[in-house]
């Protein structure tokens, strides 16, 4: 059986959480490049500056986990778990990223992600600890992601 991810937002909000944004992942909005360490430019302390006009990628296409799935738990929310949730995919392959953000991944976090991954609820995983990027999955995800472009 294939799991397709959620595509749409189910009753959760960002509301105060601006994680994605603020120097955890990488990307380019209207010319401005943002990266770990450095936040995008239109974030403030309010969220988006840039919110209705904001670029299809990476922001109105990236998928936070947590916000479109809510067999998440609450506590998964990047603002409360520093830990940012994201569904990808490479070379046409569907993988659940664990991107650290300020801080260390939590046992807690890594503990409920290896629970999913165990129970067949995330087929394959991409995760970050201290800032290394480690995967388990499928022969042909795990070949994916390390191979080199």
């Amino acid at each position: 059986m294939t799991k397709t991810f959620p595509i749409k937002a189910i009753e959760r909000t960002c509301g105060d959480c601006t994680a994605c944004c603020n120097g955890w992942l990488d990307g380019v909005a209207h010319g401005q490049y943002f990266w770990p360490g450095r936040p995008c430019h239109f974030v403030t302390k309010k969220g988006c500056s840039i919110y209705k006009d904001r670029p299809d990628d990476p922001c109105k296409s990236f998928q936070c986990a947590w916000l479109v799935n809510k067999k998440i738990p609450e506590w998964l929310k990047p603002s409360m778990s520093k830990v940012i949730l994201a569904y990808r995919k490479k070379d046409g392959i569907e993988y659940l990223s664990a991107s650290e953000a300020g801080s260390k991944m939590p046992v807690e976090v890594l503990s409920w992600l290896f629970m999913e991954y165990a129970n067949g609820n995330i087929p394959n995983m991409m995760y970050q600890i201290h800032g290394y990027w480690n995967y388990v999955g499928t022969k042909e995800f795990c070949d994916a992601m390390t191979k080199r472009d």
